[in-house]
């Protein structure tokens, strides 16, 4: 767990470094998500799909980010 935090956090300082890149979005999206944080999972994942809308491993992860959080909706229009 304090690897996956130590992890998290770096992501977290290269994402506000910037620019934003897709690999690092979809990690830390993973990450958040494994730490329950699914909303942050759900906006970095939405950000990737923002710049690519055809990428469908971040569209496959946001669909179960979506179920997760209950939004079942949102979620069948993402597939």
């Amino acid at each position: 767990a304090g690897k996956a935090a130590q992890a998290l956090a770096e992501l977290d300082a290269a994402v506000e470094r910037g620019p934003v890149d897709r690999d690092v979005l979809v990690r830390r999206a993973e990450l958040s998500a494994a730490a329950n944080d699914r909303r942050k999972a759900r906006g970095d994942l939405e950000r990737v799909l923002d710049v690519d809308p055809g990428d469908a491993e971040a569209r496959q992860r946001l669909v179960g980010v979506l179920v997760e959080l209950g939004e079942d909706a949102k979620a069948a229009a993402a597939v």
